[in-house]
């Protein structure tokens, strides 16, 4: 076998240059299409996200127009503290009132304002009413402010307002 060394041989060779290039080429194209292809999933799977979300708002939406109704009840219930505290401390003083009353007296009309009961009512006798006020003016709850009777169609009707006074246990109902 002879070889000829100032020939050349023009056999098979890589080049490198070539195969860079062509993998460049490649991977330029690739590339954005895979970053699309994987952006278009991240998109679809929050597409699927937020309706599971969505659907879980419309089944809540009931719900929730229930809790803001309830809310509005609850504002609406609400009275102010001032109110609830004196409503607990004169529950005790209504106890006695009820006490001094007797059998001869009915009320026609009971209001309670500010420490004040103003009453409209009836009396059978004049005793009756005059035992009903001396009953109230010993109370140590209770002092008279007013009391004005007449007699209407054979009836003693009378207007009492009465306050109520519990300097003893330091308690004041006036303001």
């Amino acid at each position: 076998m002879r070889v000829n060394l100032l020939e050349k041989d023009d056999g098979v060779k890589i080049e490198w240059m070539e195969i860079v290039v062509v993998l460049l080429i490649f991977l330029i194209i690739a590339v954005p299409a895979l970053n699309y292809y994987f952006n278009y999933l991240k998109v679809q799977n929050l597409e699927k996200r937020r309706n599971d979300w969505e659907t879980r708002l419309e089944v809540l939406r009931p719900e929730e127009e229930y809790y803001f109704q309830l809310e509005d009840e609850i504002a609406n219930f609400k009275l102010p503290e001032k109110v609830e505290l004196e409503k607990y401390t004169t529950a005790p003083f209504f106890i006695e009132f009820a006490k001094i009353i007797g059998d001869n007296i009915t009320f026609n009309r009971l209001d309670y304002s500010r420490g004040q009961i103003q009453i409209n009512g009836n009396a059978e006798t004049i005793r009756s009413l005059l035992d009903f006020s001396s009953r109230i003016f010993n109370s140590d709850i209770f002092s008279i402010i007013s009391l004005e009777r007449f007699r209407k169609n054979d009836s003693l009707e009378f207007n009492l307002i009465v306050e109520l006074d519990n300097k003893d246990r330091g308690v004041i109902y006036n303001e």
